[in-house]
């Protein structure tokens, strides 16, 4: 879609980046890996996982994403993992963006995520989350298409 690669071909995506959370004085490294799954090559609606792992601990932290109703640079995305549940988020996407809010939902939970393309591919991210007042993070990283492994016989 607007020839984005990222999200809308099948395949992963990894990266890394910086977290910094308000309950805690240090920024953290962490690592992430993104895969998209596309049986449909029209793109009217796909899932896409999320796996992110703070460098130094062993716990992965799942998100499953549901996208779909792409109209006019806009549609709607599901987020599910085992913190929050479901919430559900409005995006946009042009030429060189793709970004999502998630706002007014029952649980509390706020935020955005936004990826801009770079010249070399790659997307530079940025995301904010909050659960009131209780529990702020914010994200800056970078991800980039996963190479495909070979291997020799």
């Amino acid at each position: 879609m607007q020839g984005h690669k990222f999200l809308f071909t099948s395949g992963s995506w990894i990266g890394e980046g910086k977290i910094t959370m308000n309950a805690l004085e240090e920024e953290l490294s962490f690592f992430t890996r993104w895969r998209s799954h596309h049986p449909d090559p029209d793109f009217i609606e796909f899932e896409s996982t999320q796996e992110i792992q703070i460098a130094g601990h062993s716990d992965i932290m799942n998100n499953e994403y549901f996208f779909s109703d792409f109209v006019k640079g806009r549609f709607e995305v599901e987020l599910e993992n085992q913190a929050w549940g479901k919430v559900y988020g409005e995006g946009i996407i042009d030429e060189n963006f793709i970004g999502w809010e998630f706002r007014g939902n029952d649980v509390g939970f706020e935020g955005y995520e936004y990826y801009q393309l770079q010249e070399d591919g790659s997307y530079r991210v940025k995301a904010e989350f909050s659960t009131g007042e209780d529990f702020h993070t914010t994200i800056s990283g970078k991800i980039w298409k996963q190479l495909a492994t070979t291997s020799s016989s």
